[in-house]
């Protein structure tokens, strides 16, 4: 059972369907701060390495050199699946 906060009412509904919604709502917690985690990543990262191509990037603290198209290919991932379960939940 489901009760519904907004009209007040209870509903049944089939345990599955809340379950998957429960599910969704989490993996949306994640996605969103796995979104947030590559995105304090690239503002700590420097692109104007000396005799390097744009694909390239150094960590300010670290020094440790990453590979742009890896990290931007990752984030289009995360952001094309938060849209489905955004959808999901919004459907």
């Amino acid at each position: 059972m489901v009760w519904n906060v907004i009209t007040k009412d209870l509903r049944i509904d089939s345990m599955g369907t809340f379950d998957t919604s429960l599910k969704k709502m989490h993996r949306f917690d994640r996605l969103t701060n796995e979104i947030n985690e590559w995105q304090s990543l690239l503002g700590k990262l420097d692109g104007s390495l000396e005799n390097a191509d744009w694909n390239h990037a150094t960590h300010r603290e670290t020094g440790v050199v990453y590979d742009m198209r890896v990290i931007k290919r990752k984030i289009a991932e995360i952001e094309e699946e938060l849209k489905d379960v955004e959808n999901y939940l919004d459907g």
